[in-house]
């Protein structure tokens, strides 16, 4: 199954690829011709953090063009698990390697940001790989999970469009809806902050910095680690993961 999705995924990879690369030549070059590297800050500030939506963008790609062309993919006697692997496994191989260009011009950006910028010592010293590699690890956690999360109501679209036929996608925006404002409600609740608020971790990687550019202040603030709450986004992905099984397992069924 991983070999089938590699050849019928793989020039979606290139392209991807080629995009990925083709626009921070440009944005190089045009930093090049203005004499500065706003561009590629902007750039970098933008394109980093796109990344979490990789995985999620890149499912809805692939499970369109499956059912769209061998409906039988979903009467496949392998349990619907096996058959969503390849695909994640696909798609976070596309993703770490677009991350892993836009990371190491990323961090060209820094270096030659200094003539312009006063940035933390941290940020160019001893800290600057193991901050890189949390920010990475964070955007691949978060993508994986966008990805469950599209997995689940993909599944979901396919057990109930036959219902509601030309509205189902008014079904599935509806029920997204209630589903994020009943989690939205939930973690409000004081017994939701005793559940995740523990596990905390504190490390000069994750304090604030604060970058003087010009006459202005531009504060980052990557936040701290807090296990409870990963914890309780884990248990949530589980139970996606297993009630896209057990639709998928009822599509067939019927």
């Amino acid at each position: 199954m991983l070999i089938k999705e590699f050849y019928l995924n793989r020039s979606k990879l290139i392209i991807d690829l080629g995009i990925i690369t083709v626009l921070i030549m440009t944005v190089y070059l045009i930093s090049l011709k203005t004499d500065s590297t706003i561009g590629m800050i902007i750039f970098v500030i933008f394109m980093v953090p796109m990344h979490v939506f990789y995985i999620p963008l890149f499912l809805f790609y692939s499970l369109h063009a499956e059912t769209k062309q061998h409906q039988i993919w979903l009467y496949n006697p392998n349990s619907p698990l096996l058959l969503f692997l390849p695909k994640f496994t696909i798609a976070l191989l596309g993703m770490l390697e677009s991350l892993l260009i836009t990371g190491v011009f990323s961090l060209y950006v820094i270096q030659v940001a200094k003539k312009e910028f006063e940035l933390p010592k941290e940020l160019l010293g001893d800290l600057i790989v193991p901050t890189s590699m949390i920010v990475g690890g964070s955007l691949v956690f978060t993508s994986i999970y966008l990805g469950i999360v599209a997995m689940f109501f993909w599944s979901l679209f396919q057990v109930i469009k036959k219902y509601f036929k030309k509205l189902t996608w008014v079904a599935i925006i509806a029920c997204f809806g209630f589903v994020s404002w009943i989690l939205y409600e939930f973690e409000k609740t004081g017994f939701f902050s005793k559940l995740t608020n523990w596990g905390k971790v504190k490390s000069p990687l994750l304090d604030s910095y604060s970058v003087s550019v010009s006459n202005s202040q531009l504060f980052i603030d990557s936040g701290q680690l807090v296990f409870g709450y990963i914890l309780y986004e884990i248990i949530l992905a589980v139970i996606m993961i297993f009630l896209s099984k057990w639709m998928i397992d009822r599509k067939v069924e019927v």
